[in-house]
């Protein structure tokens, strides 16, 4: 298994540190962020830099795109 897949699989797990503060995936005002400001525009050909990820509840969107 390669890197990128591992680091996808431990991001889909319920237990991601910073979700004490809402999960994009249940709470609906998280759900809109992530649904109209960042899954949109993250792809395979674009390059993300996270600074300051925090709790990291956001990084598992992130990994959709490419990794340089």
């Amino acid at each position: 298994m390669g890197r990128l897949r591992r680091a996808r699989d431990a991001f889909r797990a319920d237990n991601i540190y910073g979700l004490e503060w809402g999960d994009p995936e249940r709470d609906e005002p998280l759900m809109y962020v992530k649904g109209h400001c960042l899954t949109p525009y993250v792809t395979p050909k674009m390059t993300v830099l996270e600074i300051g990820l925090g709790g990291g509840r956001w990084t598992r969107y992130l990994l959709a795109a490419r990794m340089v």
